[in-house]
């Protein structure tokens, strides 16, 4: 039997472009251990929708609310479902993250940080049909 070796590609398409948090989706599927208040609620959900994640082919660039990062990242593996990242850079001083992200449609989703929980990202649009990768 002959074996071929994986190969996995640099840069996952799926990826690039521009996404923007969503609100909406997000705390649809939110799981909460104990219900909130109203109140509670609409503060929480205010900490979604607004970052805006943009995509090139070897880094990731960041903006929430004004707040700018970019990070390097490289895809380690990728199946039809989903693709699975190492960032690198800024704050995470020489070490490596790996974020699972998860595709449906023109969203991706990835669980929050230290949780079971999902944040929702929608695809933007581009302007004039274009898609940014640099």
């Amino acid at each position: 039997m002959v074996t071929m070796p994986v190969r996995t590609p640099q840069t996952d398409k799926r990826l690039l472009g521009e996404w923007k948090s969503d609100r909406a989706r997000t705390m649809r599927d939110f799981a909460w251990t104990r219900k909130p208040t109203p109140a509670r609620r609409k503060r929480f959900a205010n900490i979604f929708g607004h970052m805006i994640v943009r995509y090139t082919r070897s880094k990731i660039h960041i903006d929430l609310m004004g707040q700018t990062s970019s990070h390097k990242y490289r895809t380690i593996a990728a199946d039809s479902y989903s693709v699975v990242i190492a960032i690198s850079g800024g704050w995470l001083q020489g070490q490596e993250m790996l974020t699972q992200v998860h595709f449906e449609d023109d969203y991706y989703w990835i669980l929050i940080f230290g949780s079971n929980q999902r944040e929702w990202f929608k695809r933007v649009k581009p302007r004039g049909g274009k898609k940014r990768t640099d």
